[in-house]
């Protein structure tokens, strides 16, 4: 993947993707003065129907093919564009696979990305001068709305009994996590939202843990935000075993 965010079709027209799409990695290693080659490629499919001005994409599990050859073989032959994501020197020893995740999957999740915009922009979803990347700040400006969004569902449902004014917000609040989850799932938003009619004084604690969660995914503090999942399940699961009848409170 280049250096400024753009995608490489090695096969394929970039100006008019097909929305059909092979993204591969090169895996090398030197082992004994020997060299290995491996190829790791996942398949996506864009659809058509837009969520606003975006695309959303199918995403299959990644596999190993045999070779190279045989890759772009299967992209000529099924007319599928082909990506390269990254070439990566795997060293012989001491590799920290969890780290080598992490940040493959953060290049996966912009070359769909990008590729989803060219798709739109070819039919005619965005200006093709659109295209590009989402900056972080205006992430984190939706991750905060969904904390302003949730203060006032709660408050419209507990407060002001209202439940209309409460299902607008959460409206809200689920346009913003689909445009945040697109191409793929980052935050998870529905459990919170299911609790945010209970008056349980234990789910302000919980809104504010899944704004700590939410902005170390967005800064990519993935051990923080794994340690914030934990504490989220333990206490959801503490409040849920607490909710009160159906009957007893309008749901959200």
């Amino acid at each position: 993947m280049a250096e400024n965010g753009d995608i490489f079709f090695e096969y394929g027209n970039s100006g008019k993707p097909r929305g059909n799409a092979f993204a591969y990695w090169r895996l090398v290693s030197d082992v004994d003065g020997e060299r290995f080659e491996r190829i790791i490629v996942t398949h996506f499919v864009a659809s058509p129907l837009f969520l606003g001005q975006r695309s959303v994409a199918a995403t299959f599990p990644p596999q190993v093919v045999e070779s190279y050859e045989q890759l772009i073989a299967i992209a000529r032959r099924a007319e599928i564009d082909l990506i390269l994501v990254d070439e990566v020197e795997l060293p012989p020893e001491d590799f920290d696979f969890e780290v080598f995740f992490r940040k493959q999957l953060r290049h996966f999740n912009k070359v769909v990305a990008s590729y989803l915009k060219r798709y739109s922009a070819s039919l005619g979803s965005v200006c093709p001068e659109d295209v590009g990347d989402r900056p972080q700040d205006t992430e984190i400006e939706y991750i905060r709305d969904i904390k302003r969004l949730t203060h006032e569902a709660r408050e419209s449902f507990l407060v002001r009994q209202n439940s209309a004014q409460a299902r607008k917000a959460l409206l809200r609040i689920r346009k913003i996590a689909n445009t945040l989850n697109s191409p793929t799932l980052k935050y998870d938003v529905e459990e919170l939202l299911s609790l945010l009619n209970n008056p349980d004084n234990r789910v302000e604690e919980l809104t504010h843990l899944y704004h700590k969660k939410f902005i170390a995914i967005c800064t990519e503090r993935y051990e923080d935000a794994a340690r914030l999942k934990r504490a989220i399940r333990q206490l959801s699961l503490s409040i849920s075993q607490d909710i009160p009848p159906r009957n007893s409170k309008p749901k959200p």
